[in-house]
């Protein structure tokens, strides 16, 4: 009776619309110190205690990297380099918007910053190249979604923390699910004709060079992450902070596109983004602690145990509840609320943590994309000037070809276990 009169009132919230992280702390108080008679001010301690993390300093670096990123050169630079290598294949411009998500999320770990900088700047070029508006609004807001999966990923650090598994596989864990994505889409590209230009660039070696010279600062900034993490060099968080101080020098003294005041407003905007994120994380966290107290773990494995007795089967059900959840929960405190809950269950089941953690990252980007209640829609309509129901038709063909990959990461655990593995023996 206790946990359903605690969920009656949380969901009472969200229909009143009130945010999700006041929402979770209005009733994780009300359950630890009414239900579980805790004190204040242990929750408090509890609370900070969860937000005192080394690793959530990664989440505030690469905010900051990935904004300045944006506001300068170094977005065009990717998309002049991924243009220079794929622009003149048939669909060309659509291969090269896919590209340079990819470059951009693998340095801005975020989904929604991917979008503006990259949808910004090559919506209207698709536009006047023939695409339709159609396949060019569809394929700037899904694309957005790799800067959670190609590392390093934002949800990626949070699920880290909150599951106790090393970042560095989780970065590696990404790196074939956003390739297959990738190829995916540029696949539908250069199939379906009807929505594309038939424009092409004419390849050109002296162009590829001239693109590499222009833009080798800014192409050595994902290099200099990966080969860091990967060759042991630095941590996560100690990548973090390289990307933040060597975006800064060459946005102020190479490409001077950016001015001193100007780093100071972005290194404040990206402070209070990070803010907001570990707010989230304390209402989840709290509310998550409460869940582990009433053994929440235990009813929800002896309920799937009673129903389901296979792996596969379970792996599908698991991705169903994510895809609703990541539907109207945003993903970071969807992963801090679940994923400790849950980790304990799909280990008994023989699914590995990394594995799990993946699956569960994709499906709530997928959320960014779906209705009603995804980010990037809305942020997809202010960019192109389209109705959110024209956005939403738009993704249609890239939503499906985002569950084909999604079930066969969810099927194959070696498309995400084989890089983790091959790094870290």
């Amino acid at each position: 009776m206790e946990i359903l009169s605690v969920m009656a009132l949380l969901f009472l919230l969200f229909l009143l619309s009130v945010p999700i992280y006041i929402s979770l702390f209005i009733v994780s108080f009300i359950a630890l110190t009414v239900y579980q008679d805790i004190p204040i001010i242990i929750i408090g301690q509890d609370m900070f205690n969860k937000l005192n993390s080394y690793t959530l300093l990664a989440v505030l670096f690469f905010i900051i990297a990935g904004n300045i990123m944006g506001r300068g050169k170094i977005s065009e630079k990717l998309i002049q380099f991924s243009k220079s290598i794929v622009g003149w294949v048939r669909g060309g411009l659509g291969i090269t918007t896919i590209s340079a998500n990819g470059l951009f999320g693998a340095i801005s770990g975020a989904a929604t910053p991917t979008l503006v900088a990259i949808g910004s700047l090559l919506y209207p070029s698709l536009k006047e190249e023939g695409y339709s508006e159609n396949y060019a609004a569809g394929l700037i807001t899904s694309c957005s979604m790799l800067g959670i999966i190609i590392p390093p990923s934002i949800p990626m650090i949070f699920y880290a923390m909150v599951s106790d598994v090393s970042v560095g596989k989780m970065f590696a864990a990404g790196f074939i699910p956003a390739s297959l994505i990738m190829v995916a889409f540029a696949i539908y590209t250069m199939v379906d004709g009807k929505n594309i230009s038939q424009m092409r660039y004419v390849f050109s070696i002296s162009e590829v060079w001239d693109s590499i010279k222009g833009g080798f600062l800014a192409l050595m900034l994902p290099v200099i992450i990966f080969v860091g993490i990967f060759g042991g060099i630095f941590s996560p968080t100690e990548a973090g902070a390289v990307s933040v101080v060597y975006a800064i020098v060459i946005e102020l003294f190479v490409f001077k596109e950016l001015g001193l005041s100007q780093m100071g407003e972005i290194i404040v905007e990206s402070s209070i983004v990070t803010a907001s994120f570990l707010v989230i994380v304390a209402g989840a966290s709290t509310f998550t602690e409460y869940l582990s107290m009433i053994n929440i773990q235990k009813i929800i494995l002896n309920f799937f145990n009673q129903f389901i007795h296979s792996k596969y089967m379970f792996i599908l059900v698991l991705n169903a509840i994510f895809l609703i959840v990541g539907t109207f929960i945003d993903v970071l405190s969807a992963i801090v609320l679940l994923a400790p809950i849950l980790l304990p269950i799909t280990q008994s089941y023989g699914i590995d943590p990394i594995h799990f953690g993946l699956i569960m990252i994709m499906n709530l980007g997928i959320g960014y994309i779906t209705p009603p209640l995804g980010l990037n829609i809305f942020v997809g309509s202010a960019i192109t000037g389209k109705s959110v129901v024209f956005i939403c038709k738009s993704i249609i063909p890239f939503f499906m070809i985002l569950l084909v990959v999604l079930l066969s990461i969810s099927l194959f655990p070696d498309l995400v276990l084989f890089v983790p593995n091959l790094f870290y023996p």
